[in-house]
C-alpha cells in the first residue's frame, strides 16, 4: 500500500527562521514549538509569538506545548494556545500521568492534542488510548538515556496499524542516519531543525560535485556564464 500522508515538520520558535524555511521549503506541514524553544527567544509575549508563527505558515499545523503540570492548568493553558495559534493548532501535552487525562478531556472538548516525551511504548499507547492525534517519542533522548528508540519506534507504529488511529512523529534527531532509521521504521512523519535540514541538504559530496559541474562548464562557456545568458 502507498503512503500518502508522510509529513515534515519545521522545529523552531523563531518566526523570522520560521519564514525563511517555509519558503525554501513549501510542502512543509507545519510548525512545531516546545517552551525550552520558546524561551529561547528572550521575549515574553508568548501568545504574539504565536501568532506570528501561524501568520507564515497560514493553515498549516502548529505545535505548541503546555508548561503547566497541574490537569486544570493544562486545560486552562490549552485553550489560550489554542485560541491564539488558531484553529488548526495541536496542543502539545506530556504523555505522562498528570497529561493523560488532559488528553482525554481536551479530545472530548474537540481540541486536538500531542502526547509527547514519549520515551516508553507504554507512554504512546497511553496517550493515543487517551485520544492524542499525534505522538512523539524522543529519538537520542531514548538513546543518551540507554534506552532503544528504535524499538519504541517500531511499536509505536505497530500499534497505531493495530489500533487504526494516533500517528507516530519521530523527534529529536542527531545525525542523517537517524533521519533514515525513522522512515524506514514506518513513522508518520519527523519534526527537524533548521540547521539540521541545512547540514543535510548542503552536505560535502553534494557541494563537490555541485562546484565540479560548475567548474567544468565555466571552462567551455566562460567564468560566470549561465545558460540564460546563452539565448540572448
Amino acid at each position: 500500500m502507498i503512503r500518502n500522508d508522510f509529513e515534515i515538520y519545521l522545529n523552531c520558535e523563531n518566526p523570522e527562521v520560521v519564514k525563511k524555511y517555509f519558503d525554501l521549503y513549501p510542502f512543509l506541514a507545519g510548525v512545531t514549538t516546545n517552551p525550552a524553544m520558546i524561551s529561547r527567544l528572550g521575549r515574553t509575549d508568548y501568545f504574539n509569538i504565536l501568532k506570528e508563527i501561524r501568520e507564515v505558515i497560514g493553515n498549516k499545523k502548529l505545535f505548541a506545548q503546555v508548561i503547566s503540570h497541574d490537569y486544570n492548568e493544562i486545560i486552562e493553558e490549552a485553550m489560550l494556545i489554542r485560541r491564539a495559534g488558531g484553529e488548526n493548532t495541536i496542543v502539545k501535552i506530556p504523555a505522562m500521568e498528570f497529561g493523560i487525562k488532559a488528553i482525554h478531556t481536551l479530545t472530548e472538548m474537540g481540541i486536538r492534542t500531542l502526547g509527547t516525551l514519549v520515551c516508553s511504548t507504554i507512554q504512546g499507547v497511553m496517550a493515543i488510548q487517551a485520544g492524542a492525534e499525534f505522538v512523539v517519542p524522543f529519538y537520542f533522548h531514548m538513546k543518551d538515556a540507554g534506552l532503544d528508540p528504535v524499538s519504541v519506534t517500531r511499536e509505536l507504529v505497530e500499534y497505531t496499524k493495530v489500533s487504526g488511529t494516533g500517528k507516530v512523529i519521530s523527534a529529536a534527531h542527531r545525525t542523517l542516519e537517524e533521519f533514515g532509521e525513522c522512515i524506514g521504521l514506518g513513522v508518520h512523519g519527523l519534526t527537524l531543525n533548521p540547521d539540521f535540514i541545512t547540514m543535510g541538504m548542503l552536505n560535502d559530496t553534494a557541494v563537490k560535485n555541485l562546484n565540479f559541474f560548475t567548474e567544468s562548464w565555466e571552462k567551455v562557456f566562460g567564468s560566470g556564464t549561465k545558460i540564460i545568458d546563452l539565448a540572448k
